[in-house]
């Protein structure tokens, strides 16, 4: 019972605070206005989270957990597939991230993502030694780089898409990332 509470005042956290980063700058949030949105008191926040930094990192990391989950159960077999995964992911978070990237808050996500994919880019790689990366075999340290410079790139690519997203397709984007990428 007590963990099902736990996640609905998260939820209800999380909620509240997206609602007030669509009407306030985020520097303007409190603990107070995101408590009052969600129905909570402040002590009943601040048991889940230290802190506003706390609570967006927490969001942040648990949309990346959930990336790896559900690139893992795709079960992708070709660094293609890792970069329409990840669009398909992307995809039923576009009103969240947008209102992260509306907030100036960009760099928080990829900050993240760059702590976490070049791993999992270096496991895949591993998992898969028969499949080059562009015809060519990079050590453990390169792949690394090239992991940085693919998701700095594609969160680059799609958090401008999110500001602008009438320019060009979610699926044009997702196809020229990979003929971008993969192309010899």
């Amino acid at each position: 019972m007590r963990n099902r509470m736990t996640k609905q005042n998260k939820e209800k956290i999380f909620k509240s605070f997206f609602k007030l980063l669509e009407e306030k700058q985020y520097s303007e949030i409190t603990i107070v206005d995101i408590s009052i949105g969600a129905s909570v008191s402040r002590k009943t926040f601040y048991r889940l989270f230290k802190n506003k930094e706390n609570l967006l990192n927490t969001y942040v990391d648990q949309l990346l957990t959930e990336w790896i989950t559900y690139a893992d159960k795709q079960h992708p077999l070709r660094y293609e597939d890792l970069i329409t995964f990840l669009f398909e992911f992307w995809k039923q978070y576009i009103p969240q991230l947008t209102i992260l990237v509306n907030a100036n808050l960009s760099s928080v996500i990829l900050n993240k993502f760059n702590s976490i994919f070049p791993k999992y880019f270096i496991d895949f790689h591993n998992q898969h030694p028969s499949i080059s990366y562009k015809g060519k075999n990079y050590t453990s340290t390169q792949m690394k780089y090239i992991a940085l410079l693919s998701v700095g790139s594609l969160w680059n690519a799609f958090s401008t898409w999110l500001i602008h997203p009438t320019e060009i397709s979610l699926s044009d984007l997702a196809n020229i990332a990979k003929n971008n990428f993969f192309a010899n």
